[in-house]
């Protein structure tokens, strides 16, 4: 111990060690007290358990038993090598041969099949739900499957959604019925050691998370890959929607539409080495291991089509701010964009896309205050350029018309039925009211 301890109040560790023991010794008398009176409680516990694991076990041995009698009874049927895998177990079947076949009928309302069929099984497994045909096998992938109860007149029918697939069964029964939902339930426990015996019951929660790609008959998203929420076989909810051309949503759905905010990136060009040396790309995000360039399509959408207040950002550093209806612009917006060495800015009104109404246009020369139509200047209006001349008239289809007024440094020339009065000699006043 070093000298500067000795002499110093320390915390008394022997006295503390020997209360430790008698606390001790007095926990251990009450723990072997408590086992003595609880042993036969946990005896009974593990017993029950043991019995469960029997069942559990006998209950897999029996499906792993059922699943390689199908395999070998399902010889003949149409797509058996794209459904059967190692690690496939069958939950449930039903075949259309079988003497007591507890499925009255099978409709696919969505076959890609114009020729007529007729389905010939039916079989849940541990990860996917399989309807086989004669000409067809549709297979539907957990969790992106649902089941929807159908109550009419004492029938006992399902309507089986997919991605891309809805199929309406009718049973004979009610047991095979709820026999069907509760194997189609199985895919939320199969992370678990053992099956249960007895799946809950009730509908299984109906938003889920997956990815799917769509396939070439999709009338929306033909080949597109969606990632995301869905709901009875329909993005719905927040996700990401990538295009075969590479553009991509992320944003919200609504019962498979494209509603609510949402970003659009379409893919344009691959810019050269140049573009990282020009002033107009200061506000582009930094450079990334994709050297694709893209415009951006950030707002609400309504319908599939953006709409409400927006912002675009287009790849050559353009931008519009304000309103658009159905993808266009439509109400009050600002627009900035580059052309012929010049910086613009268009704050005004718009419709169906093109400026109408009032607007002001300003660049690097000149400004111009008045009415436009179909994206030209069509109405009053007034020019000011950078030297400080003054045009004031009527504009019609860009060109100014009619009576005006040009007012210039110390000089004031005015326009009355196409001939000029002027304080002082000006040649050629024309060019100041051209476009």
């Amino acid at each position: 111990m070093p000298e500067e301890w000795i002499g110093c109040e320390w915390f008394d560790y022997n006295s503390a060690l020997q209360n430790r023991s008698c606390v001790k010794n007095e926990e251990t008398v009450k723990i072997v007290r408590l086992d003595e009176r609880s042993s036969g409680l946990v005896y009974s516990e593990w017993s029950h358990r043991l019995c469960q694991m029997e069942v559990e076990f006998d209950r897999t041995t029996t499906l792993a038993e059922d699943t390689f009698e199908y395999w070998n009874c399902a010889s003949e049927l149409f797509g058996k090598e794209i459904l059967k895998r190692p690690n496939r177990l069958v939950l449930w079947k039903a075949n259309v041969t079988d003497r007591n076949c507890v499925v009255t009928s099978v409709n696919n309302l969505t076959s890609k099949s114009y020729l007529p069929g007729g389905w010939l099984s039916l079989v849940v497994c541990n990860d996917v739900v399989a309807l086989i045909e004669r000409r067809e096998c549709v297979i539907l992938e957990f969790p992106l499957v649902w089941t929807d109860n159908v109550q009419k007149d004492d029938r006992h029918i399902i309507r089986l959604y997919g991605a891309e697939t809805e199929i309406h069964i009718e049973f004979n029964d009610a047991t095979p019925k709820t026999d069907f939902i509760h194997a189609c339930q199985f895919w939320s426990h199969k992370k678990r050691y053992f099956i249960r015996q007895e799946l809950s019951s009730g509908n299984c929660h109906r938003i889920r998370t997956g990815s799917y790609k769509f396939s070439q008959y999709h009338a929306e998203y033909k080949n597109c890959v969606y990632d995301g929420r869905w709901r009875l076989g329909r993005p719905h909810g927040f996700g990401v929607l990538t295009y075969p051309d590479g553009k991509k949503f992320k944003g919200y759905f609504n019962n498979g539409v494209i509603e609510g905010f949402g970003e659009l990136s379409v893919p344009v060009a691959k810019p050269g080495s140049f573009l990282s040396t020009t002033i107009f790309y200061y506000d582009l995000p930094e450079a990334s291991n994709d050297p694709t360039i893209y415009d951006v399509y950030t707002g609400c959408w309504s319908n599939g089509k953006i709409s409400g207040l927006s912002s675009v950002r287009w790849a050559d550093g353009s931008t519009y701010e304000g309103f658009m209806k159905n993808g266009l612009r439509q109400g009050y917006g600002v627009k900035k964009w580059t052309a012929d060495g010049q910086r613009y800015i268009y704050v005004g009104g718009w419709k169906n896309g093109m400026r109408n109404g009032y607007g002001v246009l300003s660049s690097n020369k000149e400004r111009y205050l008045g009415m436009w139509n179909n994206d030209v200047k069509h109405g009053v209006g007034s020019v000011i350029t950078i030297d400080g001349s003054f045009h004031e008239g009527t504009f019609e289809k860009g060109r100014l018309v009619g009576n005006g007024q040009l007012l210039l440094q110390h000089l004031l020339l005015t326009r009355c039925s196409h001939f000029w009065r002027c304080l002082s000699n000006v040649t050629n006043p024309d060019l100041y009211f051209n476009d």
